[in-house]
């Protein structure tokens, strides 16, 4: 199961990454044509598009990572034990508005795909593949809150053990 979710996460970061790198291009290219005054028509869709697929896809691995801001000013100073109730509480949250911000985006998905009628300003591009990806990015985020829950029971129900002993 790891190696499954690693293999994911590998892939949803080569993503990310490329996206960046044409992102970056999109922008340089778009700089010098407003030089010559001739800007890169449609950048800020293509930016935006791929604003999605740098963010979404990577959510899941950040938060495997622990890569989210915490501020840990009381925390810090708790036991192992209370800090791992703390984390569990956090991943039910945050897995409930993961799922929900995911249950959304596959709704706004399917009807766009439906009614085609949700697009990039410029281009036209429709965006109900971009917003599958964004939903699909949520829902791995919401399969690491569900890991990382576990996890955390895991360190809870462990150290009750280690102190019966």
């Amino acid at each position: 199961m790891k190696k499954l979710i690693n293999g994911i996460y590998k892939v949803c970061c080569q993503l990310s990454g490329w996206s960046v790198f044409v992102m970056m291009l999109v922008c340089l290219i778009d700089v010098i044509g407003r030089f010559f005054n001739h800007p890169l028509v449609g950048a800020s869709d293509l930016v935006q598009i791929l604003m999605v697929l740098a963010i979404f896809p990577v959510l899941g691995f950040i938060q495997s990572q622990d890569g989210n801001s915490k501020v840990e000013i009381l925390t810090s100073h708790f036991p192992p034990r209370v800090k791992a109730a703390c984390n569990i509480f956090n991943s039910f949250v945050g897995l409930g508005i993961s799922v929900f911000l995911g249950y959304r985006l596959l709704l706004r998905a399917i009807k766009t795909f439906q009614k085609h009628n949700f697009s990039t300003m410029t281009l036209q591009i429709d965006l109900a593949p971009f917003l599958t990806i964004a939903a699909i990015g949520v829902f791995i985020l919401s399969i690491q809150f569900i890991i990382d829950l576990i996890n955390n029971c895991k360190t809870v129900f462990a150290a009750k053990e280690g102190k019966a002993e």
